[in-house]
């Protein structure tokens, strides 16, 4: 145990910066494509009741959502990527602490078990990431009605909506376990940290346990959010079945119309969800924050007197090998 801290790396400030800008984008993404949705339905309702629309409205319609989803795709790779990073870092810390308070367990297998479900996000982030940007590219040739049967073009968008909503259900129950795993380091009694005469300030240790459960509650709400949006993806999959089921030739304009309220509760889920991100991105700075610079109620001098911010007793542990 004597190597223990020779090498932590805390959550860094700004990759956390990096993970709230990609929950920024992709909840920006989000609500592009379920407000082109509602374009869409609005171009489909003039061309039907008014005639003021016209099919090039609703071909630039379908060509945005197409756009919008591989954005979407795309930006979620990221987002994996710097989430992953950012949470190997947590992993590493809540690994040895636990080495440290053998008592402090957040399950049966510690944080053994955090980084299962840290890594079960991380894989289902890549696949939502890569099949988001199947559905852009599908969506592209709903415009193409030349093709020997078109009502394929749209059963194939179905499959794609079918995947995603079951991708999204996935990466929900790993947002809501992941949320409890932070909750449960937030629980740890940090404040009880005792290295000899190094004990880290009960202040800072509350700042810290704050942002862990703070993070860990609006996650698990990212996580509900996420679900809803899953059901909305499933709806309207089923719609598109449905709809071919009726053996009449299938189109972009007539399925906005029947299925507008559909389209509609889509809109207003992703909304919520990026209302959601905004606030889980915050949380992610916040955690890095509390990790390198809590505030401290303590006199900066009893620096000297064996108290410490979480960065210097574990600086200290580095420096002298005092395990």
């Amino acid at each position: 145990m004597a190597e223990i801290f020779l090498k932590i790396n805390l959550p860094d400030e700004e990759l956390a910066h990096k993970v709230d800008h990609q929950f920024f984008k992709i909840g920006g993404d989000f609500d592009r494509a379920g407000d082109a949705f509602i374009d869409l339905i609005a171009d489909a309702l003039k061309l039907h009741d008014t005639g003021h629309a016209h099919d090039a409205q609703i071909k630039h319609d379908v060509n945005t959502i197409g756009l919008d989803f591989i954005k979407l795709g795309d930006d979620t790779l990221k987002l994996d990527d710097a989430l992953h990073k950012f949470d190997d870092s947590v992993l590493n810390f809540a690994d040895h602490f636990l080495k440290l308070n053998p008592g402090e367990a957040t399950g049966d297998q510690g944080a053994q078990g955090i980084g299962d479900d840290f890594l079960k996000l991380d894989t289902n982030l890549h696949d939502t990431s890569l099949d988001f940007i199947k559905l852009g590219a599908d969506f592209f040739k709903l415009n193409d009605t030349q093709t020997e049967n078109p009502d394929q073009t749209f059963l194939k968008v179905a499959d794609d909506f079918f995947k995603i909503d079951t991708d999204l259900h996935k990466v929900g129950d790993d947002f809501l376990q992941v949320g409890t795993d932070f909750i449960k380091l937030g629980e740890i009694k940090l404040e009880d940290f005792n290295l000899g005469d190094i004990k880290l300030d009960p202040s800072d240790a509350r700042v810290l346990d704050q942002a862990f459960i703070k993070l860990g509650d609006d996650a698990i709400k990212i996580g509900e959010d996420f679900h809803k949006v899953s059901d909305d993806f499933l709806k309207i999959a089923t719609d598109i079945v449905q709809a071919s089921d009726t053996n009449l030739p299938l189109s972009v304009d007539q399925l906005a119309v029947k299925y507008a309220d559909d389209f509609l509760k889509l809109d207003i889920d992703v909304h919520k969800l990026d209302a959601d991100l905004h606030k889980l991105g915050g949380d992610y700075i916040k955690l890095a924050d509390a990790f390198h610079d809590p505030p401290s109620d303590h006199d900066p001098s009893s620096e000297h007197d064996g108290t410490g911010s979480l960065h210097q007793i574990l600086q200290a542990v580095h420096d002298f090998s005092l395990l």
